[in-house]
């Protein structure tokens, strides 16, 4: 039985299945990624709502100036997600490098 077990532990460890944990570090990367993921994507759909806004207007200055607004607040919204996603990076990297020697 030892030699079924040992041959299936070997075979996981191959195929990067093993036993040994996940860094903490990894984890809160994969998150940070995947919430900062999601939130682009909310951008990316708001920035398509206010277009679709800005064209169904018909000229009328309250719905140009809404539009404009959505838009100013969500190009605003992904020059700070970048900037996040920047910081979170490096921050990871250098945690990464410290845990590893």
């Amino acid at each position: 039985m030892d030699t079924v077990t040992g041959g299936l532990s070997s075979t996981a460890n191959t195929a990067g299945f093993g036993t040994t944990a996940t860094p903490i570090t990894t984890l809160i990367g994969n998150l940070i990624n995947a919430v900062l993921g999601l939130i682009g994507i909310v951008m990316v759909c708001l920035t398509v709502y206010a277009g679709i806004l800005y064209l169904a207007s018909q000229g009328e200055t309250k719905a140009v100036q809404k539009a404009k607004d959505i838009l100013k607040t969500t190009i605003s919204g992904i020059i700070i997600i970048i900037a996040a996603y920047a910081a979170s990076r490096f921050i990871m990297d250098a945690l990464a490098g410290v845990v590893s020697q």
